[in-house]
């Protein structure tokens, strides 16, 4: 248990950083790009101006699953270093 417990806890770190950084890129290119499309359609702005805002909380919504998971993993990792008491 505690060694796949380990295994789990190396491949996320690993994929940590990267799961961060394509938050960050999607972030900013997702919403650039809707400014040019805000800016140069004569389509119902509020459309536009809806994408946004959930393209932003999809971005937040991620971000906080991926911190979730990472404290799951800590807490799984520090419970399975530690010695188990017993009654």
């Amino acid at each position: 248990y505690r060694h796949a417990i380990e295994r789990r806890a190396a491949k996320f770190a690993y994929r940590y950083p990267r799961l961060l950084l394509g938050a960050l890129i999607a972030g900013f290119v997702v919403p650039a790009a809707l400014i040019i499309v805000f800016a140069l359609t004569t389509s119902e702005k509020i459309v536009v101006m809806g994408t946004w805002l959930a393209w932003v909380l999809i971005i937040m919504g991620f971000l906080m699953v991926v911190e979730f998971m990472r404290d799951s993993i800590r807490r799984q990792t520090e419970r399975a270093g530690s010695p188990r008491h017993q009654c």
